[in-house]
């Protein structure tokens, strides 16, 4: 696949991913979360008022199926406004139309905060992973403990889990833990539409971190998507800068993975200092 194909189906996917994760959240976490989505004519906006978490608080598909206006970002800048949210992130792939898009974005007060790098694999068998924990696939019996260890992970309060709890046992996805004995340690997600699987909902809990969870846990992943007749497998995470481990970046390349590119993400936080200041050029 190239670069804007492999964009457009990763996009597709992990915007059917969220809307999931919006849409069969129960109607008591929907409103404890103020969760809420609206489409501008090239992108969606995804918001969760209450719950101040950028994973919720985003905008996918900006100016890629067609070209962005002004009139877009005006719309999205509104939309987090009213509802009283004041950091939120705006994809923006490195090809996205029209190229003046990002001086509408800098001329709106946002910033380019950090990437997030997204990664693609083709499908071949996996290697294999030494550790002593146990991988099972796992159905809504464990969704709470799923959902525990995914919000933990991913900073998402107590109020966030039975949303990510709903997700188990969906159609299309498809959920896995590994166990220490009977003990849960890890969780991670795989969300598949046609041939094409989205790697989600990654962690660990803190008590079992560095056993070797996470290149398990992808192993299965890449073997249920190769089961499942899936030619395309992607994810994201964040890009690498100074200073941060990368133990997911790692991770990804050693089960196979391959970084594409890195999605600009543009918040309104990310055009402050420490101060509450816009920084000068110069700075």
């Amino acid at each position: 696949m190239q670069n804007e194909a492999y964009t457009a189906a990763s996009e597709r996917i992990e915007q059917q991913a969220l809307d999931d994760l919006f849409q069969t959240a129960p109607d008591d976490t929907r409103q404890a979360l103020g969760l809420a989505r609206y489409d501008t004519s090239s992108g969606t906006c995804y918001l969760a008022a209450k719950e101040p978490n950028i994973l919720l608080n985003r905008v996918i598909g900006i100016g890629i199926q067609q070209p962005a206006t002004a009139a877009d970002i005006g719309m999205i800048l509104d939309c987090y406004s009213a509802a009283g949210v004041a950091d939120y992130f705006l994809h923006i792939q490195p090809w996205v139309r029209p190229a003046q898009i990002w001086n509408w974005l800098f001329e709106a007060g946002l910033a380019r905060s950090r990437g997030w790098t997204q990664f693609v694999r083709n499908a071949a068998s996996p290697a294999g992973c030494s550790t002593a924990l146990r991988v099972e696939q796992i159905g809504p019996g464990y969704a709470d403990e799923f959902a525990r260890i995914a919000a933990d992970g991913f900073d998402l309060s107590v109020a966030a889990r039975p949303a990510i709890a709903a997700l188990v046992g969906l159609p299309g996805w498809y959920h896995f833990m590994t166990f220490s004995g009977d003990q849960p340690a890890g969780v991670a997600a795989l969300r598949v539409a046609d041939d094409v699987a989205w790697f989600d909902w990654a962690a660990t809990d803190v008590a079992f971190r560095g056993q070797g969870s996470q290149t398990a846990l992808l192993n299965r992943r890449i073997e249920k998507a190769l089961e499942l007749g899936c030619h395309t497998l992607c994810t994201e995470t964040g890009e690498a800068v100074p200073g941060d481990p990368q133990h997911s970046f790692r991770n990804l390349v050693k089960a196979g993975f391959r970084p594409t590119h890195t999605r600009d993400n543009f918040s309104p936080a990310a055009a402050y200092d420490e101060n509450g200041r816009i920084p000068s050029a110069a700075s």
